[in-house]
């Protein structure tokens, strides 16, 4: 008998050798130069689970079907007692290299299970770069009696609402963007699927909390005091790239070279972004520590500091931004920001203050959405972080759009609301699908329900012009789906 290493070798760019790591882990190295690379695993069966080569992929010119033809082969190669378990269920492309998937076909629906199968991933040349193999323990819940398409349908529409927005077309998102401004409907689901059995789906609901901001005078104070820029700081550094000019302050002296990343937290530094262009602040990073033994600001205060800020930078904000708090709540994408810098910052920390005990502080955040005659701008939302003990700006990420991309935007929609449910209506067919859950022993529950298809246009409908009601389809490349 082969052994597995013997039946790779040929799906190899060159002669290998293998070593053992551990847990049934083998590492792949190249004889003429002894670099790794890739590696495989192996199941308690002893069969080829895993295998992933490293590098990138290379480019050729090998059609669809021939590289499914390269998929099967490694499956005849390695499971040969399955060939016949499987069925080809999906073709992807990911920008070389495709994703090829064979999955088990349920016998009564024909629908395909996703706990089973094989998943190849195919260079256009050729060359196989992964192979995974996944089998786990599943049930199937047949329903007693299945309700029609046409309910099915009527239940999933009753769920879905369309929030007009000011939205970008994006081709790198849209299959038919044109990556201009456009006045959209964008669809809101509150509910993924509908059971087959007609019972009660999962709903979700995320709907905007925002408020309108009440006029005020811009604020007297400097910007940098608004910030936490005080006349004890001393300017260590500026910082002039990409269009941007950055500014590095401190109570301490430098004792190292400034990071200019602005993502990247540095200690005792406040780092502040302008535009060259506009002057527009547009990022804060400070990574100033704070005794959070210290009594809390509260929220009211926190957002009259956020607001100080905004109303600084555009006297207008009330007309230019609707806010959003999020109540008694610190913000995950700031904690996991700290996270990711940690190790960095008690490095720094250790080396410029073995004793100092304090550390980076939680902040109440505030999401400023950007508005255009009352309507929303699609993803264009700027942060503050106001600390809880401090109440200084502790981030700040301004995100907006120059108004000359969006003014000229008709002010109301030519289609109603009604109408384009209409429209949206006559683009989807509900198909039958499995909903994969798992119980409290990690088995994996199959239940039957209807999901929304668009025949028409392979992707999903994720926005529909306001003013022409052209259907906007979202990318999902050079799919085949069987």
């Amino acid at each position: 008998m082969e052994s597995i290493l013997q039946l790779l070798q040929p799906f190899l760019p060159v002669e290998v050798s293998q070593t053992y790591a551990d847990y049934d882990v083998y590492e792949l190295f190249a004889k003429k130069t002894n670099e790794q690379i890739g590696m495989y695993t192996l199941n308690q069966q002893g069969e080829l689970a895993n295998f992933s080569l490293e590098g990138e992929a290379v480019a050729g010119n090998l059609s669809k079907q021939e590289l499914v033809s390269v998929a099967d082969k490694f499956i005849e190669t390695f499971h040969p007692d399955k060939k016949d378990q499987y069925e080809l269920s999906a073709i992807m492309d990911f920008d070389n290299p495709y994703m090829i998937s064979y999955e088990k076909r349920d016998e009564k629906y024909g629908l395909f299970l996703h706990s089973e199968g094989f998943t190849v991933s195919v260079a256009s040349n050729g060359q196989i770069q992964q192979f995974f193999y996944e089998k786990e323990e599943y049930q199937i819940i047949y329903p007693d009696t299945i309700i029609s398409e046409e309910k099915a349908l009527e239940a999933y529409m009753e769920h879905l609402s369309f929030d007009l927005t000011i939205t970008k077309f994006d081709k790198e998102v849209f299959k038919n963007g044109d990556n201009q401004i456009h006045l959209s409907y964008n669809v809101n689901e509150h509910v993924f699927d509908i059971p087959a059995d007609g019972g009660k789906p999962d709903i979700l609901k995320e709907e905007l909390d925002w408020k309108t901001i009440s006029p005020q005078v811009a604020p007297k104070d400097e910007l940098y005091e608004l910030i936490g820029v005080t006349s004890e700081h001393k300017q260590l550094e500026v910082i002039e790239e990409e269009n941007k000019t950055i500014e590095c302050w401190s109570l301490r002296e430098a004792t190292r070279p400034v990071n200019s990343d602005m993502d990247e937290v540095d200690a005792h530094i406040i780092k502040l972004c302008f535009g060259q262009k506009s002057g527009h602040l547009l990022q804060v990073t400070n990574g100033e520590q704070v005794d959070q033994d210290r009594n809390e600001i509260g929220m009211e205060e926190a957002k009259q500091k956020a607001l100080d800020v905004m109303f600084k930078l555009f006297p207008d904000a009330d007309k230019r931004f609707r806010l959003e708090v999020l109540e008694d709540h610190v913000d995950e994408d700031d904690h996991l920001f700290e996270e990711e810098n940690h190790e960095g910052l008690e490095e720094s920390f250790e080396e410029e203050s073995e004793e100092d005990e304090s550390s980076l502080e939680d902040n109440y955040t505030f999401y400023f959405h950007l508005i255009f005659n009352g309507v929303r701008v699609d993803d264009c939302v700027s942060i503050i972080g106001v600390g809880k003990h401090s109440g200084r700006v502790n981030h700040f990420q301004l995100n907006v759009l120059e108004e000359a991309y969006y003014q000229e935007l008709p002010g109301k929609p030519v289609i109603s609301q009604e109408e384009v449910k209409r429209m949206y209506k006559d683009l989807i067919k509900m198909e039958l699908v499995f909903v994969r859950e798992y119980d409290e022993n990690y088995q994996a529950l199959y239940t039957l329900s209807y999901g929304p298809s668009f025949p028409a246009t392979v992707g999903h409908v994720r926005a529909i012009d306001a003013i022409t009601g052209k259907a906007m389809y979202v990318d999902v490349g050079d799919a085949t789906f069987y």
